[in-house]
């Protein structure tokens, strides 16, 4: 892995801010809390473990993991990561190079285009789109270097362990507005399949109720408690979206009044509670806030030198 050897570990233990500027242009961003000793660990861990995969696709021709499997052949070409490269480093400042990336259609559903595999204990990341991609830009309402640029702002963020805005900062690759507006709504598998549920139960409640049931019973009890369940659910998720898009929203309308365009790109640097700070900042304290932080976080330094925030 060309970004990591025993010389750039040691410059990043000694906190040489070239070296870590270089690691965050290569989306290797250092994470909230992470000492610089245990950023240099996370990356080693990391690049022995890419080192480890590279050597068993190889060697082997396919690798197998989390009940799944790549081949060797199905590796994305560099051209077809180039568009996606530059959408990243556009609105994020970051450019990633060295994550494995494949053309899978391996038990893929039919709505399934693309997902990014990442682990936070044993640090590693690969992903993996859709085997329709790799001779056309488009499916569906999906285009490959929307996809590509979505997975890889999702590795880049590995060291945030964030939820709450993951897929809000990961639709802003979207060329849709409406997608990069909702696209965030479900934060997890759990959320989709919340929802999914509630929308397959009213349906067969509906099912069941027209075709069994009296006319005069169709407003009857188990209905309207079904139809309060499902109105339940959406405005559950609906209104915990809204709730931190107007965050999200709000931080970077804070920070865009000291970095201008590159605000969203310091938001992605930024931890959850930290972008609750900036979205219920009074005005006139972000100067403040700022120069605390440059005094004591280095992560903050280096956001500071990149984006040109005194």
């Amino acid at each position: 892995m060309k970004w990591i050897d025993e010389k750039r570990l040691e410059l990043v233990r000694q906190g040489d801010m070239d070296a870590l500027l270089n690691l965050d242009d290569a989306g290797l961003l250092m994470g909230p809390g992470e000492s610089l000793d245990a950023y240099a660990e996370r990356l080693q861990t990391l690049a022995a473990n890419i080192k480890e995969f590279e050597t068993e696709l190889r060697d082997v021709g396919e690798v197998g993991f989390v009940g799944m499997k790549v081949e060797r052949g199905d590796r994305i070409p560099a051209d077809d990561w180039t568009p996606a490269q530059a959408q990243t480093d556009a609105l994020f400042g970051f450019s990633v190079d060295w994550v494995p990336g494949f053309y899978s259609a391996y038990k893929m559903g039919l709505l399934f285009a693309g997902c990014a595999f990442y682990t936070y204990e044993d640090f590693f990341a690969v992903f993996i789109v859709r085997e329709d991609f790799r001779k056309k830009r488009k499916w569906l309402i999906y285009s490959r270097d929307e996809l590509i640029a979505h997975e890889l702002t999702h590795i880049a963020h590995i060291g945030f362990r964030t939820q709450n805005y993951e897929e809000i900062f990961a639709y802003q690759t979207s060329t849709s507005p409406l997608r990069k507006l909702l696209g965030g709504l479900l934060r997890t598998t759990k959320d989709t399949y919340l929802l999914m549920g509630a929308t397959i139960g009213l349906c067969v409640a509906q099912g069941i109720n027209v075709f069994t049931r009296d006319p005069e019973l169709w407003n009857t009890m188990p209905m309207p408690l079904v139809w309060a369940t499902f109105a339940a659910i959406i405005c559950f998720v609906s209104g915990r979206y809204m709730y931190y898009h107007r965050r999200f929203r709000g931080a970077q309308a804070t920070l865009r009044d000291r970095f201008g365009d590159e605000a969203l790109a310091v938001l992605f640097r930024c931890s959850e509670e930290e972008i609750t700070a900036l979205a219920q900042m009074p005005i006139g304290s972000l100067d403040a806030w700022l120069s605390a932080r440059y005094d004591t976080d280095i992560r903050w330094r280096l956001i500071r030198d990149k984006f040109a925030g005194e």
